[in-house]
C-alpha cells in the first residue's frame, strides 16, 4: 500500500533540519511554521512560533504571523498583546484586521472598530475590514452607519457570503425584513456553490 506524503509534510522535514542548524535566520523558522499550519499541524506550528518570537521579540512579522494563529487557535488573550506589539512597529491591513478580531472576540466592539478604520484607510477596497465594521457598527448598535458599511463591502466583494450575511443581519435588526429575505437567499446560495465547488 502505497501512502502519499502531503507535500507541506514533506516540506517539515526539509526544514526541520535548516531550523537545528541554523537558529539565528528567522525566514527558516516562519516557513517550517507556515508549512505545518498548512500540514495540519497547528500546535507545532504555535510552539515554533513562539520559540522564533523568543529569539526576535522585534520582528514583526514573526509577531503579525503568531498573532494570527493564536486568533485561529481562539486564543485572544495570548494574541492582542502580540498584535499590537506588532501593530506598534508596523502595521498591516492584514495585522490590523487581525487584532480588531482579536478585540470583537473579547467583545472590544470599540477598540476593534478603530483598527478596522485605520485598516480601511490604508485599503479602501478591503470588503473583509468593511464587514468588520458592519460587524462593530451592528453590536454598538448604529445601524445606519453598520448597514453603509456592509454595502460597502458587497460592493467590493458581492461573490462572498459573509457580505451577505452581515448586510442581512444589519437588514434585520433594522426591521427590513422584506428587504432582509433575498438578502439572505442570495447569501445561502454562495454557501450552497462554495461547498459544492
Amino acid at each position: 500500500l502505497l501512502v502519499q506524503q502531503n507535500p507541506l509534510s514533506e516540506a517539515v522535514e526539509r526544514l526541520r533540519p535548516l531550523i537545528e542548524a541554523d537558529i539565528h535566520n528567522p525566514t527558516i523558522w516562519q516557513a517550517m511554521a507556515a508549512a505545518m499550519k498548512g500540514s495540519g499541524d497547528q500546535a507545532s506550528a504555535l510552539n515554533v512560533l513562539f520559540k522564533a518570537h523568543q529569539h526576535w521579540p522585534d520582528d514583526a512579522t514573526i509577531k503579525n504571523q503568531l498573532g494570527h494563529l493564536l486568533i485561529e487557535n481562539n486564543r485572544p488573550d495570548e494574541a492582542i498583546p502580540v498584535l499590537e506589539s506588532a501593530i506598534s512597529a508596523r502595521s498591516t491591513t492584514g495585522s490590523l484586521i487581525d487584532l480588531a478580531t482579536a478585540y470583537v472576540m473579547q467583545q472590544q466592539h470599540e477598540s476593534a472598530l478603530r483598527l478596522l478604520e485605520r485598516a480601511v484607510q490604508r485599503t479602501p477596497a478591503s470588503s473583509q475590514a468593511w464587514r468588520g465594521i458592519a460587524y462593530c457598527q451592528l453590536h454598538l448598535d448604529n445601524l445606519p452607519a453598520a448597514e453603509d458599511a456592509a454595502r460597502k463591502a458587497m460592493a467590493f466583494d458581492s461573490q462572498h457570503f459573509r457580505s451577505w450575511h452581515i448586510l442581512a443581519d444589519v437588514l434585520v435588526a433594522e426591521g427590513k425584513i422584506q428587504e432582509a429575505l433575498p438578502t439572505i437567499e442570495t447569501g445561502l446560495a454562495l454557501v450552497q456553490k462554495a461547498d459544492n465547488g
